[in-house]
């Protein structure tokens, strides 16, 4: 019975989890501390492992709390929860996609929408919490601007902001 409520514990986790990484780890520490399943000593020697083990942090995590109570059966089925809600929603968004194949463009641009608003949102978080230099917001715009109005992939206007802010700091320029 304790096995079963493993993994539907780490199922719960799977399906409550979005953001990736160690979002999902606070998630797992809550429910596995909380819940009983460590201590949280144990908690931090399990992230210690999981963060030099290949692979994603919170699935080593997971695979490492299964282990640890259940040996490998644990560790396989914990691996398992945590990941089939996530697989399953991108099974099911495949198919969905196929279906609508003529609405993609719109779905895309919505999509963009939403990241340019996330991204938004963090920049401004950051900005409150730490000393920014005011360059960095007028860098922000001025690739912004780009991105909106030409068809520069925004992976060169990454790199392109990061050289340009190094640049910026070290040789003090602008």
């Amino acid at each position: 019975m304790k096995l079963l409520e493993l993994v539907l514990m780490f199922f719960k986790i799977g399906v409550l989890s979005f953001g990736g990484g160690w979002t999902v780890v606070g998630l797992i520490q809550h429910e596995a501390v909380q819940g009983g399943w460590l201590t949280e000593v144990e908690f931090s020697q399990i992230i210690s492992i999981a963060q030099v083990t290949p692979g994603p942090v919170a699935l080593n995590t997971a695979t490492m709390v299964g282990f640890m109570r259940f040996g490998y059966l644990g560790a396989v089925l914990a691996t398992l929860a945590v990941t089939a809600f996530p697989m399953l929603g991108i099974t099911l968004l495949i198919f969905i996609s196929s279906r609508i194949a003529s609405h993609r463009e719109r779905i895309i641009r919505a999509l963009q929408g939403a990241t340019l608003a996330m991204v938004a949102m963090t920049a401004v978080n950051l900005s409150i919490s730490s000393t920014v230099s005011p360059m960095v917001f007028v860098i922000a715009a001025v690739s912004l601007g780009f991105s909106i109005f030409t068809k520069i992939s925004p992976l060169i206007l990454i790199f392109a902001s990061g050289i340009v802010g190094g640049i910026i700091e070290v040789f003090g320029v602008l």
